[in-house]
Parts: structure tokens; C-alpha cells; sequence
């Protein structure tokens, strides 16, 4: 895998004269209102000199039920208008192998095209909570990596579940299986690379983790590694005390501080798994997203 340090610090540099953050997301009538919670964290935490570009996927109906209150979002925080992308209609007979999820995840694999003016962009699933500046992070790709994203634990543990997963997708390791929630995206490489194509090619193949095996089979040994703080998984149970030593997996994927500095300094909570704090409030975590829904809740009534 790449690791030119060199051309990391001169991509980051020349990001930082304009600190313009394209950021992506997908959603369908079902996600509007995480997604709108999502969109308002994102750019509640962001620091005073980061702009964000938010660009949303959508239907036409979808879009029409966000658009004044995601306008709203962005007026107040200063942002700029956000920009919407048409759904991909065809992606609405690719496999879906988890029933909790719907056709619209594929939508992060039509990007490349989607935005031929963007070199790269933040790609986040609807179900995050934001809290802090995510520039760091947008940063982090070198010219030769095709995306960065966090490691998925559940992946590595245990072995036997694991290489099964290994051999369905054809690939020597899962040492850099990456959860495809949160995602920095070398668009510009992959239109270069013609990845479009590699990652049509795999739509029929029923993968069990849909699209998330397709971006790590397509990208594997050009894929960097993010630190857990910046998608801190909620299925992993990180508000409790000793959970690095009561999940087993965590301890094949991360070190014990980074797991431990990530709960406690979470750049993106992303709540994924089946059960969702709006459906359960028992959840992991559950707590914060309804603070952030309540707060967006008031705001819009103000």
C-alpha cells in the first residue's frame, strides 16, 4: 500500500489555501431526517476556516421534502447553498443482501462520474453524528491512495468467519477491509483508473456487504487507513467502560489507546447496525443522536 508521506503533506498544503470540504451524502425518504441531523452536526463542528460543500443524493421527491429545511441548515451555519445529485436509477435492481439497507448505499459508487469537477471528496452515510472539523481526515489521501476510511473490527474476528469472507471476495487479506460509512474518495483517481467500470462489474456478484465489498475489492492495496476516532461504530459498544477487552475484535484491529482515545474523542459516531436511535432509544449511544435531533428540532421552530 502507498505511504509517500512527501505527497500526502503537498496534497494536504495545497487544500489549505482554500479549506474547501466537498462533502457527500445519500439518502432516500426513509433517512431524511438522520440525514438532516447528520448534515447539521457536520457543519456545527466544523472549524470557523473549513467550508463545506455539501452535496446530497437524491430523488426528486426526496429532494423536494429536504430541500427548504436542508437550506435552513446551511443559512445557519454560513455555509453554501447545498447542491443536489440525482438518484441513480440503476442501482435499483442491484442486490441487496441487508434488508435494513436500501438501494441508495450504492449511490457512493456512482461519484467519480457524479462530480467530474471534484479531485476528492468526503462520502458519509446518513446515519453519523459529526463532532469535530473533518479536514484531518479529507486530507489524509496521498495522489496514489483511492480511498481512506476506518478499519471494520467485525472482520477480523473471528478467523474461521473471517477468511470465509476473504475467499467470497477474492482477495490475499483483510488487514485493510475498510466500513464504507465514512470515506475519503480520490475521485479523480478513479475516473483515471476507470473504476467506474470495476465497480459495475461486481453489482450482480450478491456480495454479502453490498457496495462496502465492492469499494474493497476494487480498492484494495490503495486504501489508507483512518483512525478509529473518525468512525467510531456504535455495534462495537464504545460508551462502555472496558469494551476494548469485553470485544474481541477490537483487540485484532486497533491499539488499546487508539480505541480508547476514540471513544472518548469520536470525530463521527456512526451508528452502524441494524437497530438505529431513532428506532431504539436503548441503543449504544442513543442518547447523543436525540440531543442533536432535539437541538436541530428547536432551531428549525425559532
Amino acid at each position: 500500500m502507498p505511504n509517500d508521506s512527501d505527497s500526502t503533506a503537498m496534497l494536504a498544503e495545497e487544500r489549505d489555501d482554500c479549506r474547501l470540504l466537498p462533502v457527500v451524502m445519500a439518502t432516500d425518504e426513509g433517512y431524511v431526517l438522520p440525514t438532516l441531523v447528520a448534515a447539521d452536526s457536520l457543519l456545527s463542528s466544523k472549524d470557523a476556516c473549513t467550508t463545506i460543500q455539501l452535496y446530497i443524493i437524491a430523488s426528486r421527491e426526496t429532494e423536494r421534502v429536504m430541500r427548504n429545511p436542508l437550506q435552513r441548515i446551511t443559512a445557519r451555519h454560513d455555509s453554501p447553498e447545498p447542491r443536489f445529485l440525482p438518484a441513480v436509477d440503476a442501482y435499483d435492481e442491484a442486490s441487496l443482501q441487508l434488508p435494513h439497507i436500501t438501494s441508495a448505499t450504492y449511490y457512493r459508487l456512482a461519484l467519480p462520474g457524479m462530480l467530474p469537477e471534484v479531485e476528492s471528496c468526503l462520502y458519509l452515510d446518513g446515519d453519523v453524528i459529526v463532532m469535530s472539523d473533518l479536514w484531518e481526515a479529507y486530507c489524509s489521501l496521498s495522489p496514489e491512495d483511492l480511498v481512506a476510511g476506518v478499519r471494520a473490527p467485525g472482520f477480523l474476528d473471528p478467523e474461521d468467519a473471517c477468511e470465509r469472507h476473504r475467499l467470497r471476495l477474492g482477495l490475499p487479506a483483510l488487514d485493510t477491509y475498510i466500513n464504507a460509512g465514512v470515506l475519503v474518495m480520490n475521485l479523480s483517481l478513479m475516473r483515471e483508473l476507470n473504476c467506474a467500470n470495476a465497480f459495475d462489474e461486481l453489482l450482480g456478484k450478491s456480495l454479502e456487504c453490498q457496495d462496502q465489498d465492492i469499494i474493497n475489492i476494487v480498492c484494495y492495496g490503495r486504501i489508507r487507513m483512518l483512525e478509529p476516532r473518525y468512525n467510531v461504530m456504535t455495534k462495537y459498544s464504545p460508551s462502555w467502560e472496558e469494551s476494548y477487552d469485553r470485544v474481541a475484535s477490537l483487540s485484532k484491529c486497533y491499539k488499546r489507546e487508539e480505541w480508547e482515545d476514540a471513544c472518548a474523542n469520536p470525530c463521527v459516531v456512526h451508528y452502524a447496525d441494524r437497530v438505529k436511535p431513532w428506532c431504539d432509544s436503548r441503543m449504544d449511544s442513543a442518547t447523543l443522536w436525540w440531543e442533536k435531533a432535539f437541538a436541530l428540532r428547536k432551531l428549525s421552530r425559532s
